[in-house]
């Protein structure tokens, strides 16, 4: 079994290129025709739903189902689906069952062993389809009541409450070989780190950095967003991602992410940054980064049951916040306010001693 771990070395005819080269990438970019399309979620039933309940017309409802995410739809679909197979067999109306209906489907699914994350998604699904079909439907304290007792039912998962420091995995990829000898999939896993830890950003937002949007000069690669993210609202822009040159050499984000547009130019089918590193070389999909970056945290010895792939947003803004100022770190991770910012991502690397030696000293 290959060593992950073990960069290979495997310099390769062509590989080597001008930074003029670099710089205007003639890449091999498909022309909009054979550009894979987004998948659209299907909503046909949820729109039909919606447009008989209140009696709106076909486009009217999907404006109105506009208002959920994509990613929530699919979420909420699902659940749904179990939610209407558990109405039929109980000869219930699914759009007009009673609270204790919606306790009882939450209780079946408890005892298939799903988790309080899957209840309240499934919960959130039956009462925005209510809210939606019959007006405004507040959650009673009854079903608070319930999903406080899931709660107290699971067992207390642990969680870290340090974070751990990026300059592990900066010195790990010191002792890896140049980009240009490293093996593609090594090369993809360096270059999601990096991307991640000079962002902060999100898995999803690495997914969707595409070579069409892309601005290439010799002192940074900014890529812009032109897909609405989680944390987009309203009218407020999607994030620039500003990938700076940095003189460290092995390290630098500038020099990997030009090495990787290089390596990939003559197999590359899709204008994604990220692409599998085996054929068909198709765009790596949020499971598949998240693995690549879990996979660099493993090398570094850092403990990735403790840490998953989003813990790099963590880190990154954590140090970056003792070298620049607080706006520059919300900025960077584009947090809207400090708040969430302070509450979930501020961590440090574990001080935890510093309580009990302060009892101690004289």
């Amino acid at each position: 079994m290959v060593d992950k771990c073990t960069a290979v070395a495997s310099q390769r005819p062509g590989d080597a290129a001008s930074e003029q080269d670099i710089i205007n990438p003639a890449i091999s970019a498909p022309q909009a025709a054979s550009i894979a399309s987004r998948d659209e979620v299907n909503c046909v039933s949820l729109i039909r739903t919606i447009r008989e309940g209140r009696g709106l017309s076909q486009q009217a409802g999907k404006i109105l189902l506009a208002s959920w995410k994509p990613a929530t739809i699919r979420q909420y679909e699902s659940h749904l689906a179990k939610w209407q197979l558990f109405c039929v067999e109980r000869n219930l109306d699914p759009h007009q069952a009673s609270e204790n209906n919606l306790i009882e489907f939450l209780t079946s699914m408890k005892v298939a062993g799903l988790h309080k994350s899957s209840l309240a998604t499934a919960k959130a699904a039956v009462l925005n389809l209510w809210i939606i079909l019959d007006g405004i439907k507040l959650e009673s304290h009854v079903l608070s009541l319930f999903m406080r007792g899931v709660s107290q039912l699971e067992p207390v998962r642990a969680k870290a409450r340090g974070i751990w420091d990026p300059s592990i995995v900066l010195a790990l990829f010191e002792s890896w070989l140049p980009n240009w000898e490293l093996s593609l999939l090594q090369l993809t896993q360096k270059c999601a780190m990096l991307v991640a830890l000079a962002t902060a950003q999100r898995v999803q937002t690495l997914r969707l950095l595409n070579l069409l949007n892309v601005t290439i000069t010799a002192s940074a690669v900014a890529f812009m967003i032109d897909e609405r993210l989680k944390q987009t609202l309203g009218d407020r822009e999607t994030p620039l991602i500003y990938l700076p040159r940095i003189k460290d050499g092995k390290v630098c984000v500038w020099a990997c992410i030009l090495a990787y547009i290089v390596r990939t130019r003559k197999i590359r089918r899709h204008s994604s940054l990220f692409l599998i590193s085996k054929p068909p070389h198709t765009p790596a999909a949020g499971a598949t980064l998240s693995r690549w970056i879990r996979t660099v945290l493993q090398c570094a010895g850092i403990n990735s049951v403790l840490y998953k792939a989003h813990s790099t947003r963590s880190a990154a803004a954590s140090k970056a916040r003792k070298f620049v100022p607080l706006d520059k770190v919300l900025a960077a991770a584009d947090w809207k306010g400090a708040t969430v910012f302070e509450k979930y991502y501020c961590r440090t690397v574990s001080d935890r001693g510093d309580f009990a030696a302060a009892v101690w000293s004289k």
